[in-house]
């Protein structure tokens, strides 16, 4: 048998192997900690019907898959049962069609495809709807977002001031304090006038929410290119285990013929 070929092979499946329980591991961390606190920053308060506990349990449903598939490889390759390597091989393949799917669904249809604006209107939309809640009679939580929100980046309302108008029981001109150019208690109530942000923060909010998609999606080709290079291993373990035995295989560069073994 090529025995010192199958065993280098064998490092690599074990080496890519323990990346992909990494991955694995990793997923397990983000979906808890998604399920925990929701997105973190303003999305969470502002845009609270975005499914992050459907993501968070799929992460986690993926992560657990990805453990017990990869523990499942170690003890294949230890093994070095050819119908096990098999197995290992098919259920890989499985999780790497399930990573390509959500990977395609997410750059081509989301971003680039039909619903990018439905997710743009649909994100402003529940924005808009929170600032009715905004104020010292409102929800406390949604009131210390928008401010954040407003200070931090420089905006106000969701296209532009007069959305305090619209949606919310504000003068035209006269939103939030948070949205004066030079912040102080009451500086929107100043009798020449309040210097406010002219631009809405739909755009940071629309942008804040495609950027998780596209962090994710990076996430997703990384952990793919590891799947790829494991499988290869993998299939090349399976041929040696099969044919390595065939006394016209090499092993360190000499040949181990069946009346040598005699």
């Amino acid at each position: 048998m090529c025995c010192c070929a199958i065993e280098c092979v064998q490092c690599c499946v074990y080496f890519f192997n323990i990346l992909f329980m990494i991955t694995g591991i990793a997923l397990l961390i983000s979906g808890v900690v998604l399920l925990i606190n929701g997105f973190v920053g303003f999305l969470s308060v502002l845009v609270p019907s975005l499914p992050y506990f459907y993501v968070a349990i799929i992460l986690i449903i993926a992560a657990v898959l990805i453990l017990c598939i990869s523990i499942y490889g170690c003890m294949a390759a230890f093994k070095g049962d050819v119908c096990a390597l098999i197995w290992y091989y098919i259920l890989v393949v499985i999780v790497l069609c399930l990573e390509a799917s959500a990977l395609i669904m997410t750059f081509v249809v989301w971003r680039s495809g039909g619903y990018h604006s439905q997710i743009q209107d649909y994100v402003a939309h529940r924005v808009q709807l929170t600032m009715g809640r905004y104020g010292d009679g409102g929800d406390s939580a949604i009131t210390e977002a928008w401010d954040d929100l407003q200070k931090n980046k420089e905006c106000c309302g969701v296209e532009n001031n007069l959305d305090w108008y619209k949606f919310a029981e504000f003068e035209p001109g006269r939103p939030p304090d948070s949205c004066c150019v030079e912040f102080y208690e009451g500086c929107s109530k100043a009798v020449n006038g309040a210097v406010v942000w002219e631009e809405g923060c739909k755009q940071y909010l629309i942008d804040a929410t495609f950027s998780g998609l596209s962090a994710l999606g990076s996430i997703v080709i990384i952990f793919i290119i590891i799947q790829i290079i494991l499988l290869l291993f993998v299939l090349i373990l399976i041929f040696l285990k099969k044919f390595g035995n065939d006394p016209k295989n090499t092993c360190c560069g000499t040949y181990v013929l069946a009346e040598d073994k005699e």
